[in-house]
């Protein structure tokens, strides 16, 4: 068995006295340095097929393959995917499906990401029509202020209250409510 390769390990000594049941323990090493025994069951039929350094190695590959990890983008789609997962609706999104825009699509105002909680200018992912999920074709990026201003209400009862709220105030200036009643 020495010098035998069986995936990452190759055997370098041995054969050693079980330390339980009636396999003999080999000593391996594995492709990245680590020594360590192994028993030969575990090797012949690939029970052990390393150290575990190919499994971090792999999962570390796949969460930073695309170089995006670190960015908003990337942080969206992850809270989409969670969200989507724990609420029990369709995901089916890419990375490359996030786009952030300078401005706000809805309210024009510039987009920026805050620290700490989430202010009115943070980019905020937005399903466009909620029972459809997140989902490629009803996902895009607004403010976190638009995304909160549509939160709950219909396109029907949006344009109810701003036919409402121009005839109270009179007109649109563009100011707040709260500027108006200053």
């Amino acid at each position: 068995m020495i010098g035998k390769k069986f995936y990452q390990w190759t055997v370098i000594g041995g054969p050693f006295k079980p330390s339980y049941g009636n396999n003999l323990d080999w000593m391996c090493r594995c492709e990245c340095g680590y020594e360590g025994t192994v028993t030969g069951t575990n090797l012949r039929r690939g029970g052990s097929k390393g150290c575990g350094c190919l499994n971090v190695k792999t999962i570390v590959q796949a969460a930073t393959r695309h170089g995006l990890s670190k960015t908003l983008e990337y942080a969206l789609f992850v809270a989409a995917k969670s969200r989507a997962k724990k609420n029990g609706i369709p995901f089916n999104l890419d990375l490359a499906d996030i786009e952030i825009p300078d401005l706000c699509p809805v309210l024009g105002i510039p987009m920026f990401k805050a620290t700490g909680k989430n202010k009115s200018n943070s980019p905020s992912l937005d399903k466009i029509i909620v029972e459809l999920g997140y989902v490629k074709g009803n996902v895009w990026v607004i403010s976190n202020r638009a995304n909160t201003i549509k939160n709950n209400a219909t396109i029907e009862e949006i344009e109810l209250l701003a036919t409402a709220l121009r005839k109270k105030i009179g007109g649109d200036n563009g100011q707040t409510l709260y500027q108006l009643a200053g």
